[in-house]
């Protein structure tokens, strides 16, 4: 799909006052232009280090729906590439842990694209606003800790130090 230039300069226009917004609360950010390589604008958020010590980061982009379809409503995506890769003989059991956890979650899911394990939110907002930046910096503190609180389940699974069968009551007992 082809955005407009005038689209372009709206979601960037859009990213850039999230941005700010991220800015002011202390968050380290960066704003992407469209490229050949990621065609939409994204805002990337540092969420810092997981227990291992592995950087954690989230984009924010808004979605390039035709503009035809969603006169109304905007959709923002939240997203964060989980930073352990998942091997195709974990595939199945990782499957059963992502439902459980899923289940779980007030907000977002967890899924699987090829060997990468993320964590993604879809807000659909009206696309005559513009995001609170109070509700922004809430949405991405809780958003934060879901992915990796319940990321290290999903890792615990991968690694053998979870089993499938006591996982819904490890979730329950930390709730």
């Amino acid at each position: 799909m082809d955005l407009s230039d005038a689209v372009h300069a709206q979601h960037l226009a859009e990213l850039a006052l999230m941005d700010a917004a991220m800015q002011a609360e202390d968050f380290t950010t960066e704003l992407l232009h469209p490229s050949d390589e990621l065609p939409i604008a994204s805002l990337l958020v540092a969420l810092g280090e997981d227990d291992e010590q592995r950087q954690r980061a989230m984009s924010i982009s808004i979605m390039p729906f035709d503009e035809a379809d969603f006169t109304a409503t905007q959709f923002i995506q939240f997203y964060v590439p989980i930073p352990f890769e998942v091997t195709s003989d974990k595939m199945g059991d990782l499957g059963h842990a992502i439902a459980i956890v899923n289940g779980a979650m007030a907000l977002g899911h967890f899924g699987v694209r090829g060997n990468e394990l993320f964590y993604r939110y879809m807000l659909a907002a009206d696309a005559g606003d513009v995001i609170s930046s109070e509700m922004l910096i809430e949405l991405v503190s809780m958003m934060a800790f879901h992915q990796e609180h319940f990321a290290d389940y999903l890792e615990g699974v991968l690694d053998g130090e979870i089993e499938l069968v006591i996982l819904p009551k490890l979730i329950q007992q930390s709730s």
